[in-house]
């Protein structure tokens, strides 16, 4: 089974709830010897090793065996792809790049393949105005290594597929109609499907688009309906109706997200809602229904049985907290509606205006992710109090990981242990110096190196020093034990988005000198 992986705009960070445990001290050699304090590393600063000057359209990838680092950033309108040294941060290549046919609001995302011991990058290559292609490039040196595809155009980004990458394009072959296309190892260049099943990670129909984990999608144009396909091991393992997995009128306008969990048994995660339909429904005006919206499903991935459905889950918890991608190997974390309803009005520009919440009501949960057993269970704040649910949109949140989740309760902001539910108030098991995400507003980037051909996408979400109290930006460094909380090792190079670039700490080692003073 695929080991468990995550996608876009979100990163997955071990953590571990509050500060480091203490060590004990080392038993004296000797009557006469002077016992020795063993060094807290927790408790010792990290250091800032380099800064870059870059608006960052994706998430950094850090390869630490080729000692690099990887980024999408925008100069302008014109979106690069751009490689660092990892110990100094300098610049060793960088390519124009397009957001191409890719719809917008699917965000730029590094997507690096290793094939016969040698590591890969595929982007979607500016190489004139206008003109676009799909190339891979040599990771260390930023050489392409794919031939040119010839004429293809309305080309979308390359995505990862079972050890290769995937695009669909037209060319004049085609007559303009979308085709199906897939990098070959063997002959080094981006070769037409002819079928289905010659995709690495095969589809039902030619043309079905990809949503990771194996899966792709499919709809049917009379009944409107969408089908599910999932690919395991170079073969199509099963096809299943949305409505078979879902309910009536899921689709894949929704923005759907999937998860594989490993464990003694597999199972997919998928999440989603059906709000275009509502919209579709209900014309300019209608009632947003937030108790039937969205669903979590958790399916067996080789046969695409259900083993269990939430209806009313939420990841985004309506807008103030993000809860995607936090989980452990057994439980995942979310929001779960339970009842409540809002008037939605669509503006002239296409955007809504939501009315006030009524009977509201809805829990933070932790689920099973193999049975959909709810393991524990918080109230989560009065979405109908507008200033409250306004400043908790506003403000930055905490840097969650796979170990522990900050939410906000009635008593205040607590600490939660993702598998157990147990609850710390964040001066416990937060410090005063602490790592906070925030989302940045959109921006235009050209889509093939015309100015007037843009799509509007999301900057990467920004993860800085925050004041634990005020979650305020903060000049102060946190110590070591919360980039531990985070999931970073001793010794590491952690590289993190900031808003106006990319910044670079080194965590202490155990073998470093020790410091003389440290601030506590």
């Amino acid at each position: 089974m695929k080991e468990l992986r995550t996608t876009n705009r979100h990163r997955q960070l071990a953590a571990a709830l509050g500060a480091t445990l203490l060590l004990g001290t080392l038993a004296a050699c000797s009557a006469t010897e002077t016992e020795q304090p063993v060094r807290d590393l927790g408790q010792e600063q990290v250091q800032a090793a380099w800064t870059s000057k870059d608006k960052l359209l994706s998430e950094a990838h850090v390869d630490e065996a080729e000692s690099i680092v990887l980024a999408y950033t925008l100069d302008g309108k014109t979106p690069y792809l751009v490689a660092r040294d990892l110990a100094t941060g300098e610049e060793i290549w960088k390519e124009k790049s397009g957001v191409g046919n890719t719809p917008s609001g699917i965000a730029f995302e590094v997507s690096v393949v290793e094939n016969n011991g040698k590591k890969y990058v595929s982007l979607l290559q500016l190489v004139e105005k206008d003109k676009v292609r799909p190339a891979v490039l040599d990771l260390k040196t930023g050489q392409r290594v794919s031939k040119d595809p010839g004429s293809l155009y309305n080309i979308d980004r390359p995505t990862e597929c079972d050890n290769s990458w995937c695009t669909i394009a037209a060319s004049p072959d085609t007559g303009g109609n979308i085709a199906d296309y897939y990098y070959d190892w063997h002959s080094n260049s981006w070769k037409k499907a002819k079928k289905a099943s010659e995709m690495p990670d095969p589809k039902k129909n030619l043309g079905d688009y990809y949503l990771g984990e194996g899966l792709s999608i499919s709809s049917d144009q009379e009944s409107g309906r969408s089908v599910l396909s999932y690919a395991h091991e170079g073969a199509l393992a099963w096809s299943k109706d949305y409505e078979e997995i879902y309910d009536e009128h899921y689709s894949t306008g929704g923005g759907w997200a999937w998860e594989t969990f490993d464990g003694e048994q597999s199972t997919l995660v998928g999440s989603g809602n059906r709000t275009f339909y509502q919209f579709e429904l209900g014309g300019r005006d209608f009632e947003w229904d937030m108790a039937t919206d969205s669903m979590l499903v958790g399916l067996d991935p080789q046969t695409g049985d259900g083993r269990w459905s939430l209806p009313g889950a939420d990841y985004s918890c309506l807008g103030i907290l993000d809860l995607y991608g936090v989980h452990t190997d057994s439980t995942l974390v979310t929001c779960q509606i339970n009842s409540g309803t809002a008037e939605v009005n669509v503006q002239d520009d296409g955007t809504a205006k939501l009315g006030g919440i009524k009977n509201f009501e809805g829990n933070f949960v932790g689920i099973d992710v193999h049975s959909g057993k709810k393991k524990w269970s918080f109230p989560m704040p009065d979405m109908a109090d507008n200033e409250l649910v306004k400043k908790l949109r506003l403000q930055q949140q905490f840097l969650a990981g796979d170990k522990s989740v900050v939410l906000p309760l009635a008593e205040g902001a607590q600490v939660v242990d993702i598998d157990s539910g147990k609850a710390v108030g964040i001066e416990q098991g937060l410090g005063q110096a602490v790592l906070c995400t925030m989302e940045l507003e959109g921006v235009d980037v050209q889509r093939s190196g015309n100015d007037k051909d843009t799509a509007n996408l999301l900057p990467a979400t920004t993860v800085q020093s925050c004041d634990r109290d005020t979650r305020k930006k903060s000049d102060q460094l946190p110590l070591f034990a919360e980039f531990q909380r985070a999931g970073y090792q001793e010794g590491a190079t952690v590289v993190l988005e900031g808003e106006k670039g990319l910044t670079a700490y080194t965590m202490p080692s155990a073998t470093d000198p020790a410091p003389e003073s440290v601030d506590k």
